[in-house]
């Protein structure tokens, strides 16, 4: 479970860079020699790139490898605190 959260969220980082950047999911599969459909299976979360594409996205897209695969920050579910009522 989490290898999809962190995949979609690395996903939508590179997604939202390869567009600030104004590249298509072709052009950023030209750079980096591969398919059209790996580049969306990347940003969908479906595809987990190894550690030889993670820096070769990082440098297509100008990002500190460190920050382009940050891991998501995890959010526990709010659970209230179990309070008892006290009479006055």
């Amino acid at each position: 479970m989490a290898d999809v959260v962190i995949g979609a969220a690395w996903g939508r980082r590179i997604s939202a860079r390869r567009k600030a950047l104004g590249f298509s999911q072709a052009r950023l599969a030209d750079l980096l020699e591969l398919a059209q459909p790996t580049i969306s299976k990347i940003e969908r979360g479906a595809l987990i790139p190894n550690d030889d594409l993670k820096w070769r996205l990082a440098g297509a897209l100008g990002m500190p490898l460190d920050e382009l695969f940050a891991y998501p920050a995890f959010t526990p579910p709010f659970t209230p605190p179990n309070r008892e009522r006290v009479a006055s």
